[in-house]
This record gives structure tokens, sequence and C-alpha cells, in this order.
């Protein structure tokens, strides 16, 4: 995954021994507040996962401090799902 490539952790986020998966009420949408305690970072590292991933096309938001939601484009399909298509 090239996020984790670039920020230097390969157990970001496979692996990680802070990853509860939480159920969500609003599907879809992640408070940005919540990406420390969902990896198990501290809120300096979350912010930094945010902004990576948010160069990177992962992830979306509507505004500087609104929720999260995950990109699905074709370029994000290999991080997501890898060797799950053939995209020769």
């Amino acid at each position: 995954m090239f996020l984790n490539a670039r920020i230097g952790s390969p157990k970001l986020f496979t692996g990680c021994p802070g990853f509860h998966p939480q159920p969500r009420r609003q599907e879809g949408e992640l408070e940005r507040g919540r990406v420390g305690e969902i990896l198990g970072m501290s809120d300096s590292g979350a912010r930094v996962v945010i902004r990576l991933a948010l160069e990177e096309g992962l992830l979306d938001s509507p505004s500087d401090k609104g929720p999260l939601s995950l990109v699905f484009s074709s370029k994000t399909l290999e991080s997501y799902f890898p060797k799950l298509y053939s995209l020769s």
C-alpha cells in the first residue's frame, strides 16, 4: 500500500494492535477525531495519516475539518483490494 510506504509503517492498516473496528451509526463517514483511536495512534500521528491519505486520494472530505470518507476509484482499487482485479 503506497500510503504505508510513505509514512514508514507497514502495520498501519493491517495488523495494527490498536485497530478495533467499531460499528458505525452514520454509514460512509468518519469523524477526524476518531482516526487516532481506530488506528491506535496519537492525535498528531493520526493527522499525518489523514493528510497523506487525502493527498493520495484515498480519502475525501467536504472541508478541512469535515468528516472523512473513503474514495473508491481506479487509482485506489489496488490499495484497498490487492490483486482482486487485473488492471493491465
